[in-house]
């Protein structure tokens, strides 16, 4: 089951507490020297057919927001490179090949090579949350 399913802070079966810390929104970065680098908004439909960045390190919900959010401006991402974390991932884009979305705080350092820009329209955002068990575990004493 998914957070976005919880209505309220505790988990259907009353096993987990989930706990809204923040939200986490989603950045476009971009090559010093791409064609929108110098806007301080990027509407996600101008980089339709770019070549996308997709990171292993962030399977799953993060890259399932990305995909969400451009599936919204109309077009689904043409990934072509797969880096292993966000670092890698801006390397790639620094040197011209690609563009990534990823949560603001990936972002934290930031390579000279790239530009990091807000998204023009929604901002697809990644939701933070701290779990914790609704009651407190019973200690077994082993003997």
């Amino acid at each position: 089951m998914t957070v976005e399913a919880f209505a309220s802070d505790a988990a259907p079966d009353g096993d987990l507490v989930y706990t809204h810390l923040l939200d986490d929104p989603f950045r476009i970065v971009l090559p010093r020297r791409h064609r929108l680098a110098t806007r301080r908004r990027t509407p996600l439909v101008e980089l339709a057919d770019e070549s996308w960045i997709a990171t292993s390190s962030c399977p799953g919900y993060c890259q399932a927001e990305a995909v969400r959010a451009c599936t919204g401006a109309g077009f689904s991402p043409q990934v072509t490179v797969e880096a292993d974390d966000y670092p890698a991932a801006q390397g790639y884009v620094g040197v011209g090949l690609r563009v990534l979305m990823v949560p603001l705080l990936a972002l934290g350092a930031i390579r000279e090579e790239v530009v990091v820009r807000r998204i023009r329209g929604v901002e697809p955002v990644r939701h933070i949350y701290a779990v914790t068990f609704s009651q407190r575990p019973r200690m077994v004493r082993c003997r």
